[in-house]
């Protein structure tokens, strides 16, 4: 009996099973944290300055994406090919440490310049002081950060990756709390500072932790030149991902202001508690479904189970969510200044139902090695996003607005993914498949 409970320990605490709850763990820490701090801006800064931080980290967040799509990818790829050679390892953190290093400064000139040319002819662009301020220091600690992620990542060490990102949550958050409780008010330069230091610990976490070797730097040539290959058909994704979920931040920033921003996060935040459903999901169902591209039936029973299970979840909860909106933002914002907020979040409901439909056929594209044809899914929801966020801001001055135009932005997208899935013969709404995915609802 004895060594009956032996081996079914083991196997419940394999380490495959123990990194899959490491990464789900760091995807609700991720998602937790960034609701939790929205929470205390909104409850202890001005309005003003909530929209402000708001557009800041929007704009890191692109700029982070362009980290993430030119070295993610190939970097957790090569580490997990030669995470038992540490030359290689060695080589792999300088390489991508100097095309890391290359792109940040480029970052931080282009927007330099760009705001001397705004003011030299007189129109100068407000929105980039914060970031050309905070940018270069703030992005030389996000290096590290995201070296140590991609590395462990391919490594599979899930636990060194969680830690990381709790030290960066734990010292950002107590920073804000302790410069609360001492002066009583806080301010946006305080939330950046908090940043600041929060990647700063994490990155010397990171440094020690992973035997980081700068002071022993070798590049390679053919390595930087394979990095590069490999991620520029990555970035585009990516990249368009990030400006499609960062679009309404910047078109509301410019027609209606900061306030106007603080407004519309706050129920946009709401949603993202879906979107970490969803990419839980999702990541556990592209590998089972690349082990199916081939066989078309279980292919599209698969994908349209996964569709309609999520789907069913969300249309009760979006139902409640909608009825409920006013009191859920008041209980969360404990302000009257964010009323409207209320209606915006029941707009967004249409959008959350439509969630899973688009989030599935983008990972099935990506499945069957279509890549391109998911980057011009997602190139035509920015098109469509980005046109009717205009006639919405320009002629309408509506926020509601700006919401509905993401349900129909998600409805092109579902169409568009359907018809290449369907031209490329790689999925199939069949009499067999449509019928089962309703009658059979489990995660297989």
């Amino acid at each position: 009996m004895k060594i009956f409970y032996l081996i079914m320990l083991k196997t419940f605490f394999n380490s495959s099973r123990i990194n899959n709850l490491y990464a789900l763990l760091h995807q609700l820490l991720t998602a937790g944290y960034g609701f939790i701090l929205i929470l205390m801006m909104i409850r202890i800064m001005p309005q003003q300055d909530v929209g402000r931080w708001i557009i800041f980290v929007s704009a890191i967040s692109i700029s982070d994406m362009l980290l993430h799509g030119l070295l993610q990818t190939i970097i957790v790829k090569e580490a997990s090919l030669s995470k038992n050679d540490s030359l290689i390892m060695h080589r792999i953190q300088n390489n991508a440490m100097l095309l890391s290093l290359v792109l940040v400064a480029s970052i931080s000139v282009i927007t330099f310049l760009i705001k001397l040319i705004s003011i030299f002819f007189e129109h100068p662009i407000l929105l980039l002081n914060d970031f050309v301020t905070w940018y270069p220091a703030l992005g030389l600690f996000m290096i590290l950060f995201n070296l140590s992620w991609w590395i462990n990542a391919g490594k599979g060490n899930f636990k060194i990756i969680l830690v990381q990102r709790i030290i960066y949550c734990m010292v950002s958050l107590m920073v804000i709390i302790i410069y609360y409780l001492l002066n009583h008010h806080t301010s946006f330069e305080i939330a950046v500072l908090s940043q600041l230091a929060g990647y700063a610990i994490s990155a010397i976490y990171a440094f020690f932790i992973n035997s980081f070797h700068f002071h022993k730097m070798h590049f390679n040539r053919e390595m930087i030149r394979r990095f590069f290959a490999y991620g520029k058909f990555t970035i585009g994704t990516m990249l368009g991902s990030s400006l499609l979920r960062n679009a309404d931040t910047f078109m509301i920033a410019a027609y209606m202001g900061t306030n106007a921003v603080a407004v519309y996060a706050l129920a946009q935040k709401i949603i993202e508690i879906f979107e970490v459903m969803l990419r839980s999901v999702a990541a556990t169902s592209l590998p089972i479904l690349f082990n199916l591209k081939n066989n078309l039936k279980v292919f599209s029973q698969k994908l349209f189970t996964r569709i309609a299970v999520l789907t069913i979840i969300f249309v009760p909860l979006a139902i409640f969510i909608s009825i409920y909106s006013d009191k859920v933002i008041q209980l969360i914002s404990g302000s009257s200044h964010y009323l409207l907020s209320g209606l915006i979040l029941k707009v967004f409901m249409v959008y959350v139902i439509l969630l899973p439909a688009d989030r599935f056929l983008g990972v099935a594209l990506e499945a069957c090695n279509l890549p391109k044809l998911n980057f011009i899914k997602t190139l035509l929801l920015i098109t469509i996003n980005i046109t009717g966020n205009f006639i919405a801001l320009y002629y309408f001055k509506s926020l509601t607005g700006v919401a509905a135009v993401s349900s129909i932005a998600l409805s092109s997208g579902i169409i568009t993914g359907f018809y290449f899935l369907h031209k490329k013969n790689a999925a199939k709404i069949s009499s067999y498949s449509l019928p089962k995915t309703f009658f059979n609802l489990k995660f297989q």
